[in-house]
């Protein structure tokens, strides 16, 4: 019987082992395999939906590449966008960004700190009394009667209340929380041969009332010198807009009945301390 015929009356697997096909027969997939590689079908069994698409990752179309572009995904830091081989930005700014520091503001919009300096200039009167003159309605004049170095003073006279004398403003000079050393040396004109006298300051802070403030004090008299020795400092945030020293007291008796003596100042100094 020819083998055409035989398909017609034999099953499909019995023929395809009369050929020596390698076909295994089955009647059902448990037949074939348990991982469910194989499958039967038509009694016969095949290669699974699952083995089929494995094979083909294996023989066709990649899953993976080999070009490390593709596995390897780039990722951006912040502060790197733009950056180039020497480690700044297209603007020269650094891989970490460009910032700008409160300390590198306060520099470029204040400039450093002053440096301290004497705070007065004519200290010893011997050429005029520049810089100097009354603390209220009395008159400052240079003398050459009485000196405590050189030949010349300040004469103090027309006093008519115990705050009155000579007076210097310091505003522009004086750096804020810096102590100043400052002394001067005081002298009674007349014939009383005693009498307290004071070296004092004025100060007005912005959005303070103006204050008085006695910075020493010192017994002076009509037959030598006496020094007076204080310190001084204008605090941090004052922003003052007047700062003035002045010599007082020479106050004889009490207001009204007092009297106002005339007295003498000479080499005033104040520094930093």
């Amino acid at each position: 019987m020819p083998a055409l015929l035989l398909f017609g009356f034999v099953p499909l697997a019995v023929a395809c082992s009369l050929l020596n096909l390698d076909v295994q027969p089955c009647q059902d997939d448990g037949d074939c395999s348990n991982d469910g590689s194989m499958m039967c079908v038509n009694g016969v069994c095949e290669l699974s939906d699952v083995a089929v698409d494995a094979t083909s990752d294996r023989n066709g179309d990649p899953t993976e590449s080999d070009d490390d572009s593709m596995s390897s995904p780039i990722t951006m830091t912040p502060g790197t966008s733009g950056e180039t081989g020497d480690g700044t930005t297209g603007e020269g700014c650094p891989s970490d960004g460009c910032t700008t520091t409160e300390e590198d503001s306060a520099d470029e919009s204040t400039g450093p700190a002053p440096e301290p300096v004497p705070l007065v200039m004519n200290t010893d009167f011997e050429t005029n009394i520049s810089g100097w003159g009354p603390h209220g309605t009395c008159m400052v004049t240079s003398s050459s009667e009485w000196a405590h170095g050189g030949t010349r003073s300040a004469f103090v006279t027309g006093r008519t209340d115990t705050w009155m004398g000579a007076q210097v403003v310091v505003t522009n000079l004086i750096v804020e929380d810096v102590r100043y050393a400052v002394s001067g040396w005081v002298r009674l004109a007349g014939d009383t041969p005693t009498a307290m006298m004071q070296l004092s300051r004025k100060m007005t802070c912005t959005g303070v009332e103006t204050s008085y403030l006695p910075l020493g004090m010192a017994l002076a008299a009509n037959d030598g010198w006496a020094q007076i020795e204080a310190t001084l400092t204008v605090p941090n945030g004052c922003d003052a807009s007047e700062v003035t020293l002045y010599f007082e007291g020479a106050t004889i008796g009490v207001v009204p009945d007092a009297t106002f003596l005339d007295f003498y100042v000479d080499d005033v100094v104040a520094v930093p301390d």
